[in-house]
């Protein structure tokens, strides 16, 4: 499994095969493989991807990651990466990481369960 990232591709998942690639993600984000996601675990994106080191992942890191491994979702990808960007600094910052971990944490224990998962999916495209 790679080490990748994908807290931002979860909401892009929603156009398409979501329900398949929604469960595929959920996996890989699943880092210590729990079938739970941690802020930890989806914050690890944002240490992995920032080539410059200032706790954000700018459309570009974004733009970068997504070419790399995802190609066919960097439309949805940074479309996304607008909408949580609140504060439309051209970045996600880890707050704004932290926001959308809490809207995926629908039951607030601290971790993300696949249904969780796949209902931000499911909410979020109809967002973006």
């Amino acid at each position: 499994m790679s080490p990748f990232w994908v807290l931002v591709l979860l909401p892009t998942l929603a156009f398409g095969d979501a329900l398949s690639d929604a469960k595929s993600m959920h996996s890989t984000l699943d880092r210590n493989v729990d079938k739970l996601l941690t802020k930890e675990e989806m914050l690890y994106l944002v240490k992995y991807y920032d080539d410059n080191k200032d706790n954000k992942l700018s459309m570009a890191e974004l733009t970068k990651l997504t070419l790399k491994h995802v190609p066919k979702l960097t439309t949805q990808t940074l479309a996304w990466g607008k909408f949580v960007d609140t504060n439309k600094d051209g970045a996600i910052s880890t707050a704004e990481f932290d926001a959308v971990f809490k809207a995926m944490d629908s039951n607030g224990n601290g971790k993300v369960d696949s249904a969780e998962y796949n209902a931000y999916v499911g909410k979020i495209a109809s967002v973006i």
